[in-house]
């Protein structure tokens, strides 16, 4: 999702700032769901532990595995079409699936 930030130029891509923006959100997101998967498997804590009765509602683990990724793909799909449609004014990289895949209308 910075990544779509990184297109309206607020930070210039490829300096140390918005490298390291997107290399800390990354590592944040892998350790905490690491560390939810790892704690709640082993139960090195005992804090997960209510997770693993029947009918195993793990939602830490859920929201972090599958949640927050699809929200951020919407979130850098919806940023990256504003980005072509409105402020570069093109309508030919968003027509890219309906020309590729004209078939299957048929």
């Amino acid at each position: 999702m910075l990544n779509g930030v990184v297109g309206y130029q607020i930070l210039e891509d490829g300096t140390p700032v918005s490298l390291g923006l997107i290399l800390f959100s990354s590592l944040l997101i892998f350790v905490g769901t690491g560390y939810i998967a790892l704690d709640t498997g082993f139960s090195w804590t005992g804090f997960w532990n209510s997770t693993l009765v029947e009918p195993n509602k793990a939602y830490a683990l859920y929201t972090l595995y599958q949640l927050v990724p699809i929200v951020l793909l919407v979130v850098y799909y919806l940023l990256e079409a504003y980005l072509v449609l409105r402020v570069l004014g093109e309508r030919r990289p968003m027509c890219m699936f309906h020309n590729r895949f004209h078939w299957m209308h048929y």
